[in-house]
């Protein structure tokens, strides 16, 4: 049947939500991870959250790092953290659209010494990076903005040697 037929069909499952999509061979796990946040919009931070979470969870799997998975409603402030994961001295802010509260806390965490990461939808990676220059100046030179689905394609890639069928095994495994 070619590189065309249906590989697999995977659901991810958060709390009550289940996600239930198929992917094809023919299709970046970068494109694959955009159709998932596109056909789940009713609850994209969820959504977000998870896949970076999980991301995280399958990169550090064999480290003594522990992965903590905070609800996407709930506010760093309520909670005392830094942002939505932290890992050493890396803090990692996930959001479907970034306010100025994000950018701020981006911003102090940077300036206390921390290296940060502003993840976003790729179709608003550029629009991001000028909100973010506007808001501070140098703001994209310390914070590295960056594609939520580049972020975990470019992990999986990397975690599967860069094959093709190991790379879509371990996205299987994120979902």
């Amino acid at each position: 049947r070619g590189p065309h037929r249906d590989l697999s069909e995977c659901s991810l499952r958060q709390g009550k939500m289940c996600i239930r999509d198929r992917y094809t061979a023919v299709e970046s796990i970068t494109a694959h991870i955009s159709k998932l946040l596109d056909a789940h919009q009713a609850n994209p931070g969820a959504v977000l959250q998870h896949l970076i979470g999980a991301k995280l969870e399958i990169r550090y799997s064999d480290k003594s790092i522990h992965i903590t998975h905070h609800t996407s409603a709930t506010a760093d402030l309520q909670t005392g953290r830094l942002g939505d994961f932290e890992i050493g001295s890396t803090v990692f802010h996930i959001t479907k659209s970034p306010n100025d509260d994000h950018y701020r806390k981006a911003w102090q965490n940077a300036e206390s010494g921390r290296k940060v990461y502003l993840l976003v939808p790729n179709k608003i990676v550029a629009g991001t990076s000028q909100f973010a220059e506007a808001y501070r100046s140098g703001f994209t030179k310390r914070v590295n903005v960056f594609s939520i689905e580049q972020f975990v394609a470019q992990n999986l890639d990397e975690l599967a040697a860069f094959d093709r069928t190991e790379a879509l095994r371990q996205f299987h495994r994120l979902l």
